[in-house]
């Protein structure tokens, strides 16, 4: 089990690296659709993070009910994405600034 999740991790990361590596001398799309996130500019970015709010509410809800783990650690878990999400949100409204002055 705690392997599987390790191998996950690092899988997730590498892809993470491998597609921000490689669209980042690319020109950013801020107008029209764009399937990658790493090809968007950090306006749009934040856009779609923030029009993933109700799609992280639904599946925190599925996970409370589908899964038994005890309440303290279901709204650990709730709470760290919740951290993580305010981080994302955050940063790039800080890089959509600061792309808009420079």
């Amino acid at each position: 089990m705690e392997f599987d999740f390790l191998l996950i991790a690092i899988v997730v990361i590498g892809i993470t690296f491998f597609f921000s590596k490689r669209y980042k001398k690319t020109e950013k799309v801020d107008k029209g659709f764009a399937v990658s996130y790493y090809k968007l500019s950090y306006r749009r970015k934040m856009i779609r993070t923030l029009t993933s709010i109700p799609f992280i509410i639904v599946a925190c809800g599925v996970l409370y009910y589908l899964s038994d783990w005890p309440l303290p650690i279901y709204f650990g878990f709730v709470g760290l994405i919740s951290v993580i999400f305010l981080v994302q949100v955050l940063y790039n409204y800080k890089m959509w600034k600061k792309e808009e002055q420079g």
